[in-house]
């Protein structure tokens, strides 16, 4: 469909089975995808002591420039775990936003460092995710869609039926698909 979209790399895992070889992330990044940080070890960061945060946080970033990544501006809490302490690193270290894994949609007044999302698992029908989309396009808000895996087994599959089928939906209905980064610059650019 042409899309572009966002992929949190958890660094650890790079080339793990199950996960992307740091080939196809390097091939996604040439590709014109957004590429951000998803801490070193998916630690939940609210429950390290702050140096330990640091290292993940500053660590992840500082792993994927180093593994050629050209732009690193955006942040995922591994677990949606997060606090005070947690979301003053991800501003020192230089990240635009970051996405926590409450639901709901985004617009001018969510603050960029808990982006609300849809989460799609096994137990998210097509029905419910266009129902999102169509209440996001209603409302003139970003909705976020996070897919975690495709086609393999556990609550988080998603089926390959159901990812086509939303990809033809909003090809369809001809809504704009950006990334994290892309959404946040329009969020913050949008007169009040």
């Amino acid at each position: 469909a042409g899309f572009k979209t966002t992929h949190y790399i958890i660094i650890d895992r790079i080339g793990e089975p199950t996960y992307m070889s740091l080939a196809k992330v390097l091939e996604l990044q040439s590709q014109g995808h957004e590429i951000g940080a998803h801490t070193r070890t998916h630690a939940k960061l609210s429950e390290l002591p702050l140096e330990v945060i640091r290292e993940e946080i500053f660590g992840s970033k500082q792993d994927l420039y180093d593994m050629g990544i050209a732009r690193i501006t955006t942040f995922v809490y591994p677990n949606g775990a997060f606090n005070e302490d947690v979301i003053a690193l991800v501003k020192e270290a230089s990240f635009s936003g970051a996405r926590i894994t409450n639901p709901g949609l985004n617009d001018q007044m969510t603050d960029p460092y808990q982006l609300l999302y849809l989460g799609i698992n096994s137990e998210v029908t097509f029905e419910t995710v266009t129902q999102k989309i169509d209440e996001a396009v209603l409302e003139k808000k970003w909705l976020i869609m996070v897919f975690h895996k495709i086609d393999e087994s556990g609550f988080e599959n998603v089926t390959t039926d159901l990812l086509q089928k939303t990809v033809n939906y909003v090809k369809e209905k001809q809504i704009p698909v950006v990334t994290t980064a892309q959404g946040l610059f329009i969020m913050k650019n949008i007169p009040n």
